[in-house]
C-alpha cells in the first residue's frame, strides 16, 4: 500500500510496500518525492527495459493516474507479477495497492502455451473439426473447417454462437445450405451424424 497526496507526492508506504521495493527504503526519506521521480528511480533498476520502454511505461502510468483509468499488470525484475490498483479519494489522495498475481500469470502462460500446441495439433487434422460448449458457443475449430465453410479465423471467434456461425457459413456457401443446416442441427442436439 502506498499513498500520494493531491500533488502526487509520496506520503506513506506500509511495510509490505517497502519489502516489495527495498531500494526505496535504502534511498532514504522518500516522503515528499513525487510519483514520477520514484517510478523512474524504480524502473532504472530493471536492466531488461530500454530507456524508451521505461519512458513509455512512465507515460502510461502518468496518463492512467491523470485519467483515473486501469493500470496493466506488471512484471518486476525478480519475475513477480503485480496487479496494480489505484483508488482516488475525494480529498485528492491516491491510494495504490499491489496484488501478487504471479501464480495466476504462470497458469495463464502455461494455458496459452498448451492452447497453442493443441491448436497446432487440430490444424494438422485433414478433416474439418468444430467444437461448441454445452451452451452452443464456439470453443475450437481447425483450418480444415475454415476452408470448408470459407470463414476466416476473425469470423470464427471463441464465444460466437452456433446460430451466428451457421448463418455466416450459409451466407458464404448458399449452395450447401441443406448440409450446413443438418450439420449445425446435429451439433445443437448433440446427435451423432455422418457427413460425406
Amino acid at each position: 500500500l502506498s499513498i500520494y497526496d493531491g500533488n502526487d507526492r509520496f506520503v506513506f508506504g506500509n511495510e509490505r510496500f517497502f519489502r516489495m521495493y527495498p531500494f526505496l527504503r535504502e534511498r532514504g526519506d522518500i516522503i515528499g518525492h513525487d510519483f514520477e521521480d520514484l517510478l523512474r528511480f524504480s524502473l532504472a533498476r530493471d536492466a531488461a527495459l530500454t530507456e524508451a520502454e521505461r519512458d513509455a511505461y512512465v507515460q502510461r502510468r502518468l496518463d492512467a493516474r491523470r485519467d483515473q483509468s486501469p493500470i496493466p499488470e506488471r512484471q518486476v525484475p525478480d519475475g513477480t507479477w503485480y496487479l496494480i490498483k489505484e483508488n482516488y479519494s475525494p480529498n485528492g489522495l491516491t491510494v495504490t495497492t499491489r496484488l501478487d498475481i504471479t501464480r495466476r500469470k504462470q497458469a495463464e502462460l502455461t494455458l496459452a502455451a498448451t492452447s497453442t500446441v493443441l491448436q497446432a495439433i487440430l490444424d494438422t487434422m485433414p478433416n474439418p473439426l468444430i467444437a461448441f460448449d454445452k451452451d452452443n458457443y464456439l470453443v475450437a475449430w481447425n483450418r480444415a473447417f475454415e476452408t470448408l465453410v470459407r470463414l476466416s479465423s476473425d469470423e470464427l471467434s471463441v464465444g460466437r454462437s452456433l446460430v451466428g456461425v451457421a448463418k455466416d457459413a450459409i451466407r458464404r456457401l448458399p449452395s450447401t445450405e441443406i448440409g450446413i443446416k443438418r450439420m449445425f442441427r446435429a451439433i445443437r442436439s448433440r446427435e451423432a451424424v455422418q457427413f460425406e
